[in-house]
Formats: structure tokens, C-alpha cells, sequence
């Protein structure tokens, strides 16, 4: 991922508020099988093959379903959503 990461929303590490303007790859992800990846202004998604949801970035709101309103700088399994058999998702992002 590339762009703005004021709030982590590049998924990089929990110290890298760095932005870039080339492709940086997400360590995070190395083993396992991204089908769907969704990357917003403040706050980025992805959903793996086993249909698990991951969020990471700005929280003002809430919008990342962690079930608080604290940035996550790198990728976290949004747990409450374990069980449902996600397999095509929108999400919306500012």
C-alpha cells in the first residue's frame, strides 16, 4: 500500500507514520490470502480466503468495528465478526 499514513491506515507498524508514494508491502499479511482489501482515507480493510476481517487505521468513530474508538497502526482481526461466514463485504470509507 502507498499514500497517507498519518493514522497507520497503511497497515506498516505500530511506530511507521511515515507516508510514501511507492508500494510498501504489508508484513502482516506475508502468509495469509487476501481476497478482498479496501483502502480509505483514514482507515483501511481486508478479508482473507477463510473469510476473516481485518481493519486498521484512523478510529475516530468507531469505524473500524473493534468495538472502540482507538487507531490501530497495524492490521487486527475484528473478532465480533468471527462465526459469520463473511464472503463479500462493502465498506465505506471517507
Amino acid at each position: 500500500m502507498f499514500g497517507d499514513n498519518s493514522q497507520g491506515q497503511l497497515g506498516l507498524s505500530p511506530l511507521e507514520t511515515e507516508s510514501f508514494h511507492i508500494p510498501k508491502q504489508i508484513f502482516f499479511f506475508t502468509e495469509k490470502v487476501v481476497t478482498w482489501l479496501s483502502a480509505g482515507h483514514k482507515h483501511s480493510g481486508a478479508l482473507t480466503v477463510e473469510g476473516y476481517l481485518y481493519t486498521w487505521g484512523g478510529n475516530k468513530f468507531g469505524q473500524l468495528s473493534q468495538g472502540d474508538q482507538v487507531n490501530l497502526p497495524v492490521p487486527k482481526l475484528v473478532e465480533n465478526q468471527l462465526g459469520r461466514g463473511l464472503c463479500n463485504l462493502s465498506m465505506s470509507f471517507e
